[in-house]
């Protein structure tokens, strides 16, 4: 039997109120609970204190000077849908398809980072990454979501939003050969402070608690398409893929 830890889940619809129309953040509370697996699945650090619910709209607005949103939506909103392990590329595809297709990226390391920056621990990420992909949509954008969606949590996340809008949701995989991510992961990563991962060994250990929720829920996936960023030509396979959403209506 599976030992099950509780959490809460903050999911916030933002109020206009008053003239200065300044934000007023309603808390919708929601448990589940958690299985070992899940644990595995969510990799959040514990360390430092708990996110208050005062100090969301202070880290959003950081979030947003570091990811500025584009200037205006694009066509029309939708969601695009990353799966890929820890070295596979996953900013390096979404960013510049991001900028592309006038989509918001919504990255989960970058909340950690503001997170720890903070002295908060990492157990409210997906709850943050998920508020912020609701506000984004209210606001009329497409969001792209840069992180590991893997596993059915982010999935059932993604596809409640999608429903609640009546949007699409695109769903790719980044999915270059296990040699090549290690081997990125081991000599081709200048690890920093400043990063999530400090060095090789942590990013190594990373892929390989992960590797088996691939294995695991990837056959339960339906992808629109897929990235190899082992291969030289990753510069054209973005190019068509914009070519295709653009095709799309995107």
């Amino acid at each position: 039997m599976h030992d099950v830890t509780y959490f809460v889940s903050h999911s916030i619809e933002e109020v206009k109120s008053g003239p200065a129309e300044s934000w007023i953040y309603a808390i919708r509370v929601e448990c589940w609970y958690m299985t070992d697996e899940d644990r595995i699945a969510r990799q959040e650090s514990v360390e430092g204190n708990d996110l208050p619910d005062a100090a969301i709209a202070e880290v959003f607005d950081a979030y947003e000077r570091v990811i500025p949103l584009p200037k205006a939506p694009g066509v029309k909103p939708w969601i695009l849908c990353v799966v890929g392990l820890v070295g596979a590329g996953k900013t390096t595809v979404v960013k510049p398809v991001s900028e592309r297709l006038g989509l918001a990226r919504v990255s989960s390391d970058e909340l950690r980072v503001l997170l720890r920056d903070r002295g908060y621990n990492f157990l409210r990420t997906r709850e943050l990454a998920k508020m912020l992909i609701e506000k984004y949509l209210r606001q009329g954008f497409g969001v792209s979501i840069d992180a590991d969606n893997v596993d059915p949590e982010h999935q059932a996340i993604l596809q409640k939003a999608a429903d609640a809008a009546q949007i699409p949701i695109i769903r790719i995989h980044i999915n270059p050969p296990e040699a090549f991510i290690l081997d990125k992961l081991q000599n081709r990563i200048q690890y920093v402070p400043s990063g999530i991962l400090e060095n090789a060994d942590a990013a190594i250990a990373n892929y390989f608690r992960r590797k088996p929720l691939h294995e695991k829920y990837l056959s339960l996936i339906t992808f629109d398409w897929v990235f190899d960023t082992s291969k030289d030509n990753l510069a054209r396979q973005i190019d068509d893929f914009v070519t295709a959403m653009h095709g799309r209506g995107f």
